[in-house]
């Protein structure tokens, strides 16, 4: 006996770019950590500068306002409350009062430095600095497909040591870099185990545990999506030395594709997708019982004059001589399967959706079809 444990919540996913030894030495991102580390350098510079300067740049500031307080309003001996300023200052609360536009500048080149060199590919493939996922709380353990959870009390791992310890290593060491790149990914779905996510024997509650900020059953992490996940928010981040950050807009990857028929080849990926409304999934229903296909046009017996389903619908009634059929056509929004570039021949069905149905039966007269009401329309009308 077999069974499956799922997490009914959301993950969220931590990518991080920094530069390390080992990243450093990056075929794809080398020259990009060199280069955001001399930009970093030269920020570390100027601000040290700045430090130097503060004192003097704010009596300036401190000065200039009091004559321009003297030039406006002659009559009011308006001025700075040099007690008050000096309080100010004492609390760190001007601490950013005057800034570098320098210092602004060089951020850009950095921001400048992730528009060259990244692109939404080298966000998912290129390992980083370090990545990590959490759990959030407030979710249930399911058994199976039952639709009641299970009385299980989460709250203490969510609420443990484990967690907040784990958090906050991976915080501490962010907080240490000179400037680090953040991608963080919120989702949500139902998470099972690796692999089938099947279990041996009888669920225990005392198999959950917590690992790295994830919850797990008997030792394996619940991280696995069941189904396509609802993504929350998809956000990159470009984060300073001195606390503040900028986000950052990821442009996608150019991919190679190739017209062919009525859609794309993408050879690298050996993939084939077809045009909205080009391909459709078709029941047909007749004295011989119901036969289900996919039609895609150009492809195997989809070819030539075939290649319009009309046609080949009027050839399929004609040649197995029925005295009636019934069509269901759904036209696709989308259709991808697998490709061979070379050979141009389709291989394993990917996924698809639907966009709009179409009905027909066929007319012995005219030999032609025509459109007729579905059954779910016509049962609303006899009400």
């Amino acid at each position: 006996m077999t069974f499956q444990v799922t997490y009914d919540e959301g993950i969220q996913y931590n990518k991080v770019f920094y530069s390390t030894s080992k990243t450093r030495k990056s075929k794809c991102l080398g020259e990009f950590y060199k280069k955001m580390d001399a930009v970093s350098k030269e920020i570390k510079r100027i601000y040290k500068q700045l430090e130097a300067d503060r004192d003097e740049a704010e009596e300036v500031f401190v000065d200039a306002g009091n004559d321009a307080l003297a030039e406006r309003f002659s009559s009011g001996g308006y001025r700075f409350d040099s007690e008050k300023w000096s309080n100010q200052r004492r609390t760190n609360c001007l601490a950013n009062m005057i800034i570098s536009e320098e210092i602004e500048d060089k951020k850009n080149d950095m921001l400048l430095l992730i528009e060259e060199f990244f692109d939404d590919e080298v966000l998912v493939e290129e390992e980083g600095a370090r990545a990590w996922k959490l759990h959030f709380s407030g979710g249930a353990i399911f058994v199976d497909d039952e639709d009641e959870q299970r009385p299980v009390n989460l709250d203490q791992y969510f609420d443990g040591e484990e967690l907040e310890k784990w958090d906050g290593k991976n915080h501490d060491t962010l907080e240490k870099q000179d400037w680090y790149i953040l991608w963080e990914k919120q989702e949500h779905a139902k998470y099972k185990t690796e692999g089938s996510g099947n279990h041996d024997g009888d669920f225990d509650e005392s198999d959950i545990d917590m690992h790295e900020g994830l919850l797990t059953y008997r030792g394996l992490p619940l991280d696995v999506p069941t189904e396509e996940p609802n993504v929350w928010s998809d956000e990159v981040q470009l984060h300073f030395e001195d606390g503040k950050y900028e986000s950052v807009s990821i442009k996608k990857k150019e991919k190679n594709k190739v017209p062919f028929g009525e859609g794309f080849i993408y050879p690298d990926e050996k993939k084939y997708c077809f045009m909205k409304r080009s391909a459709a999934d078709v029941v047909v229903t007749n004295d011989s019982g119901t036969n289900f296909f996919t039609f895609t046009p150009c492809f195997g017996e989809f070819k030539d004059e075939f290649s319009d389903l009309d046609k080949y619908l009027v050839n399929y009634v004609k040649e197995s001589k029925q005295g009636w059929c019934d069509v269901d056509i759904e036209w696709l929004r989308h259709c991808h399967y697998e490709i061979n570039p070379e050979t141009k021949e389709l291989g394993e069905f990917l996924e698809s959706s639907g966009i709009e149905g179409v009905y027909l039966e066929w007319n012995n007269k005219t030999e032609e079809f025509d459109e007729r009401e579905d059954e779910d329309e016509e049962e609303e009308e006899e009400e």
